[in-house]
């Protein structure tokens, strides 16, 4: 007895556990729906069910993305003004060590000019709410500036250079 002989007869038992039952939305029904419209009906739902989960991915992700987008526009512009204090840092000492190994007055307005540029943004850090770390950071950057201060009125009234070179460093 083949497979379409068993179906006539009734012998086959499709009734389990997965069945869906005569499920009715006004008058409609899905039992009286053919083996095509329920394919139909149900590969709908779950493309529907697959739309939304879609569409809620996406604009969770385009959340995110303006979270992260803002995140990092605040970070590259802080760390922006940390690297300029950085280089304005960087090219003072070189403009002291210029100064003292040549005495050229060339070098004294680049110390002043690149202070007063590293002072600028040390005040923009300091007015977004610096931490306690920074905020002793420039406290010993203010005990440099003394120091460096010391050594080039030294110079100037004819110290020795060597002495100041190796306080610095």
């Amino acid at each position: 007895m083949d497979v379409s002989e068993k179906l006539k007869s009734k012998k086959i038992n499709f009734k389990g556990k997965w069945q869906i039952k005569n499920i009715k939305i006004g008058k409609f029904a899905y039992s009286d729906l053919k083996i095509k419209q329920r394919l139909l009906l149900a590969f709908s739902v779950i493309m529907l069910f697959m739309t939304v989960i879609g569409a809620t991915s996406l604009y969770t992700f385009q959340q995110t993305y303006s979270n992260v987008d803002e995140m990092v526009s605040e970070d590259i512009s802080s760390m922006k003004i940390y690297d300029n204090v950085n280089y304005y840092s960087a090219r003072r000492l070189a403009a002291v060590r210029g100064y003292f190994l040549t005495s050229k007055d060339s070098y004294v307005k680049q110390i002043d000019e690149y202070t007063e540029l590293m002072n600028i943004e040390k005040g923009k850090i300091l007015a977004e709410g610096a931490t306690k770390e920074i905020e002793t950071t420039f406290q010993e950057l203010s005990l440099l500036d003394v120091v460096l201060e010391e050594q080039l009125t030294s110079i100037k009234s004819g110290g020795s250079r060597g002495e100041a070179l190796r306080i610095v460093n």
